[in-house]
Parts: C-alpha cells; sequence; structure tokens
C-alpha cells in the first residue's frame, strides 16, 4: 500500500485497529506543506486527529503526481530546461563552427562577435483531471483514486514531450538514410559521424522503442564497456555506449506533422542524435502542477493537473534524424 492510499484511507474514516495498522506503518515523522509552510506531524498524532486539517493528503497527491511523471520524462532529461514567467520567452544562442584567425606577432587582434539567433517560445497550458468518481470518492477506493491520479499526470507530460518530439522533427536539417541497409547501431555510428562533421559534439540520442529494439538485436556482450550492461538507465542500451545518453520516446505523431515517427518502414523517423547543448530547449513557466484544493476528500473530483511549456529547436545542425 502506498503513502497515499494510506492517507486517503484514513482521511476516508478508518477507525479503531484498522486506523492504528495504517498509523503503525507510517514514517515516525512526517512533513507536508500547509499554507505555503512546511510542516511536520508525529504519527501518533493521527490516531486522534483528522488527517483532513493537515496537508498530508495534498502533499502526497503531489508525489504521486510527480512519480508518474517521471515514467514518462524523455526530453525532459536530454534538453535544457528554462524555468520563466510569462507567456513568451525569447532565448539568444550563438553560431557554431567558427575558427580563430592567424595573427602576426605585434599585430592587432581582430575582434569577431557572434551572429547570434533567436528562439522565441511560446507558452501554452497542457492539463488534465483525474477521472475520479462519487462513487469511487463514497466507497473510498484509494487504489483506483491513486491510479487515475497517476495516469492524469502521465498524461500530461506525455502530451508535453509529444510537442517537444515534433519540435525536434520539424526543424531538424541533417539526416542519415539507412535506405533499410546499416539500421540500428550503425545507424546510430553514421549520425554521429555526421554531427561531428558540422562541428557539433553528440552526447544524447531519442529513439522510437522500434528502433531501440533494433539497436537491441546488434548489442552483444562484445559491444560494451566494463561494467556496463543492457539494462541500465533511461533505454535499455547502455548508458554512454557509444559516447551517447540513450533515450526512448513511444509519443505518437502530431496530427498533420511532416514526419512520422516510427521505424518500420521507408522515410519513417526512427531517432534523433543530438548535440545537447544546441539542438533546442524548453521553456516552462509552469511545472507539473496540481491544483491547490481545501477538502482533502471531497475536492479530489476537481482537481486539476497542468504544466505550461513550450520548446523550441535552435541550432537545426545540431540534431540528425535516423530515416529508415
Amino acid at each position: 500500500m502506498s503513502q497515499l492510499t494510506k492517507m486517503l484511507e484514513l482521511a476516508f474514516g478508518a477507525e479503531g485497529r484498522r486506523r492504528a495498522e495504517i498509523v503503525s506503518t507510517l514514517p515516525k515523522e512526517m512533513s507536508y506543506v500547509q499554507d505555503g509552510e512546511f510542516k511536520t506531524i508525529k504519527r501518533e498524532l493521527l490516531l486522534t486527529e483528522a488527517i483532513e486539517t493537515t496537508g498530508l493528503v495534498q502533499t502526497e497527491v503531489a508525489n504521486v503526481v510527480a512519480e508518474g511523471a517521471n515514467q514518462q520524462k524523455c526530453w525532459f532529461k536530454v534538453l535544457p530546461v528554462y524555468n520563466i514567467k510569462g507567456n513568451a520567452y525569447i532565448h539568444a544562442y550563438g553560431e557554431t563552427g567558427m575558427y580563430a584567425v592567424e595573427v602576426p606577432e605585434a599585430a592587432e587582434i581582430p575582434n569577431r562577435t557572434q551572429d547570434y539567433g533567436a528562439a522565441i517560445f511560446a507558452i501554452k497550458k497542457y492539463a488534465q483531471s483525474p477521472k475520479i468518481s462519487n462513487e469511487m470518492v463514497e466507497d473510498a477506493i484509494v487504489n483506483a483514486i491513486e491510479e487515475e491520479i497517476k495516469f492524469a499526470a502521465k498524461s500530461v507530460l506525455n502530451k508535453c514531450e509529444q510537442v517537444i518530439n515534433n519540435a525536434m522533427l520539424e526543424q531538424t536539417t541533417s539526416s542519415f538514410d539507412t535506405l533499410n541497409a546499416n539500421q540500428g547501431v550503425k545507424a546510430v555510428a553514421a549520425a554521429i559521424a555526421e554531427l561531428r562533421g558540422q562541428g557539433f559534439m553528440p552526447d544524447a540520442i531519442v529513439m522510437h522503442p522500434e528502433m531501440e529494439a533494433m539497436c537491441l538485436q546488434d548489442l552483444t556482450p562484445g559491444n560494451f564497456f566494463p561494467g556496463q550492461s543492457v539494462g541500465v538507465g533511461d533505454a535499455l542500451v547502455p548508458q554512454g555506449y557509444l559516447g551517447l545518453k540513450w533515450f526512448t520516446c513511444g509519443v505518437a505523431d502530431v496530427a498533420g506533422g511532416t514526419y512520422t515517427w516510427d521505424y518500420d518502414a521507408d522515410d519513417e523517423i526512427g531517432a534523433m542524435v543530438v548535440d545537447s547543448s544546441r539542438a533546442g530547449g524548453i521553456a516552462v513557466a509552469r511545472p507539473l502542477t496540481v491544483k491547490q484544493y481545501d477538502d482533502p476528500v471531497h475536492d479530489l473530483q476537481g482537481m486539476a493537473i497542468s504544466m505550461r511549456m513550450d520548446a523550441k529547436p535552435f541550432v537545426a545542425l545540431a540534431t540528425c534524424k535516423i530515416l529508415h
């Protein structure tokens, strides 16, 4: 039983021996946020005091939202995230591939200012409410309530990941077409070479699950560095293999998009290898947030989970698409 289900059961009126059993499994001292203040409470007080007078339920709801969302994170772990205020943000970024000039002794050293580009972020809100019915509350179906909260959090993060994935697909100009040969790990190596040849330092790859499966078929123990094994990190491919951080993004295509995010037919995009410091960024005006509510039980039906964000590519050549 998770911490939230325990809190909900206490809030729904567990009494006598059952209440004592639940309280005995809680940490001896618990922390929560209430009215903007950080507070603590000893578990024994919950034997007699109503949990509704504390912020324990709301705090655990926020923890469950974060837990559900973390399972969907991919691009949020790859690209830089800018925490901003307002509905718009302009991010300036410099050029790449410059070379200094040879300067004779005692000669004046020339000044050279970068040509800057700008990414204009337009913040949008993505939100969903958990489907928690009156009957679920009345019947105290705590496990189902927790699953609905997790589902809503996953849905919001999944949509944000889809927005980022589509933005990177649409603006990327560099690509490697496997032409139905040299797929899997060989295609990844070719994309790395493509980026290095443009003066970038590729450090991460985001794959469609079908591309990940193809790469896994290429991997044998002889491919690994000492201490690496399949199953480590945010993808099943070992972290650090080919000098990359490996991530898997299983989102669906955005309707009307130019490219198909898949990897089982010609011209579909199965992965993007990126120089994460140059490829793009994510602006977040509101992180994943649970709308505040006063009644920790009956207001569950009105809960809203939301995020305000936008994503933009920076240097198009800093990402290399891998085509089937």
